[in-house]
């Protein structure tokens, strides 16, 4: 399992009390990114930076 700490802003919820799913999606992003960098061989991530992909 993997855990990813998230700040939630202000107004990253609407006035309902909902995130809209664009917001949701950068937080599901940031944790597959975030579990990425744990995961992957320090070779495998050098090639992904390296290849012109940008690092959040």
């Amino acid at each position: 399992m993997h855990s990813c700490p998230l700040k939630i802003e202000i107004d990253d919820i609407d006035f309902m009390g909902h995130v809209n799913n664009s917001i949701y999606l950068q937080w599901v992003q940031a944790a597959v990114i975030e579990h990425w960098q744990r995961v992957a061989s320090p070779a495998c991530s050098a090639s992904i930076t390296e290849s012109g992909r940008r690092q959040l």
